[in-house]
């Protein structure tokens, strides 16, 4: 197992732009946004504690009740409440800050929600200050999401470090360096800086 791993810029728009390389052909995306503290401590109007959520399985788009914080805070030690479907909030509004936005299983079947359409929609979400964890995998046939080939993930930090790209492969899983090429190359026409290599 390997890893390149990529200093994530602090421009909205650039980190716009290393979303639309993560390949539109991979197995699946999967994503969770937070809105950052900012947005609470300006009073932005926001619906708390609510979760918009795509299924990438049944196409669908739904509003949850979710025991969110702010980006910065999410992880912090508590105990939380289950995320359960919420019946108050309409989940076709689009202009509306939804504490917390998740994309599940997108690629699995692409006639409901591909990863094209994702990542248009992360990139207008990115726009919005949400933060968080983008990570798309790619799976060989016969493999499960459990048995990836290649991985490639986008991390803010939750502190005043930088955020990281991270791509992975994993060769029991028959995954290769020279898959992720074309990947690199982009990454570097962007000028993004390169961190280190991991090699497990």
């Amino acid at each position: 197992m390997g890893s390149l791993i990529y200093q994530l810029p602090e421009d909205v728009n650039e980190i716009r732009r290393v979303i639309d390389i993560i390949p539109s052909g991979w197995s699946q995306l999967d994503a969770g946004l937070w809105l950052p503290r900012k947005f609470y401590e300006e009073e932005k109007a926001i619906f708390k504690q609510t979760r918009l959520d795509y299924n990438g399985k049944t196409g669908e788009r739904d509003v949850f009740s979710s025991d969110d914080l702010a980006f910065e805070d999410e992880y912090s030690e508590r105990e939380k409440k289950p995320v359960r479907k919420s019946n108050i909030l309409d989940s076709t509004r689009v202009s509306v800050l939804y504490s917390s936005i998740s994309f599940s299983n997108i690629g699995t079947n692409p006639n409901k929600i591909s990863i094209k359409t994702a990542k248009t929609l992360l990139e207008s979400y990115i726009k919005l200050w949400y933060k968080g964890e983008i990570v798309a995998f790619r799976v060989e046939k016969n493999r499960t999401i459990y048995q990836p080939s290649e991985r490639f993930g986008i991390y803010h930090s939750r502190d005043e470090s930088s955020g990281i790209i991270l791509l992975e492969w994993i060769d029991v899983f028959n995954g290769k360096r020279e898959n992720l090429e074309g990947i690199v190359e982009e990454l570097r026409g962007l000028g993004i800086k390169e961190k280190g290599l991991e090699l497990v």
